[in-house]
């Protein structure tokens, strides 16, 4: 919804859709997919590789840039615009969210003094330049990408820490074991009972 979003009346925040869509495309933090330049980018026969020094960890990922991204990239020039506060930009990316329609109620648990409470709102409303990261790295993996892989992209050290960021809810986890490349064994009720039996 905010990709097909028409904002060719507002500069801003069709510039803020257009950084929060390279965020979702290349799983950077908003430090990083707000700054990138034409240097950072590899072109060679296998395609567009973003090389880039992360400005929390001081890893360098490579990161293979989707044909979405290099649209954007390619809008501006392979020079992004000049970047504006993160706060700023998590103000900006709700209003293109309710813009785009995403006002379904939405409950998520927030943690105090160690109990989960839960807050509902309209989903815009928990629309930041994080939740990209975040939309990057469980689409990969509900799409099938290894983990592994996946990793390499974010800068992850550890299974445990990325999981964290993978924001799957129950239903979709299963659809993922339905259409993934353990399929048949879903498919095949006869393998149920042939394993029982040994």
């Amino acid at each position: 919804k905010i990709y097909r979003l028409n904002l060719n009346d507002n500069l801003r925040l069709d510039t803020v859709r257009n950084l929060f869509l390279l965020g979702c495309y290349t799983s950077l933090r908003y430090s990083d997919f707000s700054a990138i330049k034409s240097t950072d980018v590899i072109k060679d026969e296998s395609g567009y590789i973003l090389k880039i020094k992360t400005k929390k960890t001081g890893k360098v990922v490579l990161i293979p840039l989707m044909k979405n991204a290099i649209e954007i990239m390619q809008k501006y020039n392979w020079n992004l615009p000049k970047a504006i506060s993160n706060q700023k930009f998590n103000e900006y990316i709700k209003d293109v969210g309710k813009m785009a329609g995403i006002t379904k109620e939405h409950t998520l648990s927030k943690t105090y003094n160690n109990k989960g409470i839960p807050i509902t709102k309209q989903k815009y409303l928990f629309i930041s330049s994080h939740t990209a990261r975040r939309s990057c790295l469980t689409n990969m993996y509900l799409y099938g990408f290894n983990e592994y892989d996946i990793m390499t992209l974010s800068g992850h050290s550890n299974v445990v820490s990325f999981r964290l960021y993978i924001k799957a809810d129950s239903l979709q986890k299963a659809r993922k074991l339905l259409t993934g490349d353990k399929k048949d064994y879903f498919l095949k009720p006869s393998n149920e009972r042939q394993l029982m039996e040994v």
